[in-house]
């Protein structure tokens, strides 16, 4: 007989939300949010051309996941 066990599943799951062409989206895992991206923009005028993006990865989440992440849906365009 196979021995029990009592912990969850502890795989991550993340949702992909976004926009390629305003090169804007947002990373979920469970309810909180991992990251977003949108456009550089400067006081209401796009300062770059829409190529260049900024990304904000909050604390505690994984850093290079989540730019492969964000790099994979880009790039799929």
């Amino acid at each position: 007989m196979p021995p029990r066990s009592n912990s969850q599943d502890t795989k991550a799951s993340y949702r992909l939300i976004g926009n390629t062409s305003r090169r804007a989206c947002t990373i979920i895992s469970g309810d909180s949010i991992v990251s977003q991206t949108n456009l550089l923009y400067k006081l209401k005028k796009v300062v770059y051309s829409t190529r260049k993006f900024r990304v904000t990865i909050y604390p505690g989440n994984d850093t290079l996941l989540v730019m492969a992440m964000v790099m994979n849906f880009f790039m799929e365009k």
